[in-house]
């Protein structure tokens, strides 16, 4: 399990965490989602030890800070990744995570870049890994949609600050994302899955 109590983090002046708590427990999916600068890099960042933090950090009741490297999880380059095929781009995935031989996944957007159909793949992939070897995922992820389909919660991150967690359900809703992401934002569901798309301002409406 990881567990963040009152996380916070500061470059400088500027509050870019500001007491976030959340447990994850072990092999569970949380995703990360929030506009641009709300802080889903830093938080992954703190819990890989790459930024000072206050507040405590633990996994499996261990502080991070206490950990030694190789426990703790990678890659953070996530973004590296999209320059790849889709064959490479899982086995780069597949190898890092055996190699580590870590019980943490922190994926900063690793599908950034990708097309549509390789975003799926690699996130498919990311979970058969995740259920083989009991791995917990900790993922920062723009594209909202994707990440209702594939994290067991979502933490909706703001300027720093905690605006809404829990089952994607109870996320990815007009009144929570609006105020976050923008009147263009719109919830709908289609088949049984949860699709966030945007329109423009006095565009058509969806049904």
């Amino acid at each position: 399990m990881i567990t963040l109590d009152t996380v916070e983090v500061r470059y400088g002046t500027a509050c870019a965490l500001a007491g976030v708590s959340e447990q994850v427990p072990a092999g569970q999916w949380l995703g990360i989602i929030g506009p641009n600068g709300a802080g889903k890099t830093t938080l992954l960042r703190s819990i890989a030890c790459l930024v000072p933090h206050v507040g405590t950090i633990t996994i499996d009741g261990q502080p991070v800070s206490g950990l030694r490297r190789r426990r703790l999880a990678r890659p953070m380059a996530g973004r590296a990744l999209a320059t790849l095929s889709g064959g490479e781009l899982q086995r780069v995935v597949l190898a890092r995570a055996l190699a580590q031989q870590a019980p943490v996944l922190l994926l900063d957007e690793p599908t950034s870049a990708l097309d549509l159909g390789r975003r799926v793949d690699a996130l498919e992939l990311i979970d058969e890994l995740r259920r083989e070897r009991s791995l917990t995922v900790l993922s920062a992820v723009h594209d909202l949609t994707l990440a209702g389909q594939f994290a067991d919660r979502l933490l909706l991150l703001d300027q720093g600050q905690v605006a809404a967690a829990g089952a994607p359900a109870s996320v990815l809703r007009d009144d929570v994302l609006t105020p976050r992401f923008g009147p263009g934002i719109h919830v709908m569901a289609a088949d049984g899955t949860l699709v966030v798309v945007s329109r423009r301002p006095g565009g058509p409406s969806h049904p």
